[in-house]
């Protein structure tokens, strides 16, 4: 009884894993911030910061290149002020049975705060996004903390930071995954399956994300040159479903 009890236990497990790793993507509304690597220190004032970050990143099924455009001015000795414009293409959309618009586009408007007792090692960070993607438009603003080793040559630096994102208008999506070939042991040939057709619709998502990197800030005279690499994990919910992302980015910052 018992080794008939476990056979059937692992029988389900086996069908829940199988179900799970087949399963449509659900979508979940869009955070507003990408790429997001940046060390403690905010610009002096009047000093301006202009640059691209990007990379690849994994969220909940789906498989992203991103890139971010970024400008920052020095407002004080310790706060910066800024706007970035970040696009997102989904690249595994043939995974669908009817293709939707892979691009994810949204910007930002922020701000750092670098406490001047905390020698810029310490900033909090905050902002407003706005974006738009197949599922509609969304909102989401977002507030963190970095931490990081300011000296003249390699900038360790991690982060931690929340964000809300809201849908504004939003649609529902058709998800259903394309048919694939199974084999049929009664006609012992391979057949095509169609997949039950499923739509999901974003609801409101919040979640936190963890970046690690480093920065190494090159003196040029008049320009510093501040190439940076990092990754992130991120874990977020709508309240229905969970899910995790994670990523991997490159940028350059040029201080002027």
């Amino acid at each position: 009884m018992s080794k008939n009890y476990l056979l059937t236990a692992t029988l389900l497990v086996i069908a829940s894993l199988t179900a799970t790793a087949c399963s449509s993507p659900h979508l979940y509304s869009q955070p507003g911030r990408v790429a997001a690597l940046e060390a403690a220190k905010t610009l002096d004032v009047g000093e301006h910061s202009v640059g691209a970050q990007g990379g690849v990143a994994y969220e909940a099924s789906i498989n992203l290149t991103q890139i971010s455009a970024k400008y920052r001015y020095g407002l004080s000795d310790q706060v910066e002020v800024g706007v970035d414009g970040n696009l997102r293409v989904v690249t595994n959309m043939a995974k669908l049975k009817n293709r939707v618009n892979p691009i994810i586009l949204s910007s930002r408007v922020g701000a750092k705060w670098a406490p001047a007792a905390l020698q810029d090692y310490v900033a909090v960070t905050g902002g407003v996004a706005g974006g738009t993607y197949a599922a509609g438009q969304f909102l989401s603003p977002d507030l963190g903390v970095v931490l990081a080793f300011e000296n003249r040559y390699v900038v360790p630096f991690v982060s931690a930071s929340g964000y809300v994102s809201v849908p504004v208008n939003a649609q529902e999506v058709d998800v259903t995954l394309a048919p694939r070939w199974t084999y049929n042991p009664s006609t012992e040939r391979n057949e095509l399956e169609e997949r039950p057709q499923e739509f999901s619709t974003p609801e409101t998502t919040w979640g936190v994300t963890g970046i690690a990197g480093i920065r190494v800030p090159v003196d040029l005279g008049k320009v510093t040159l501040a190439p940076s690499v990092g990754v992130s994990l991120s874990e977020f919910t709508d309240g229905t479903e969970s899910s995790i992302a994670h990523a991997a980015n490159f940028g350059m910052d040029v201080i002027f």
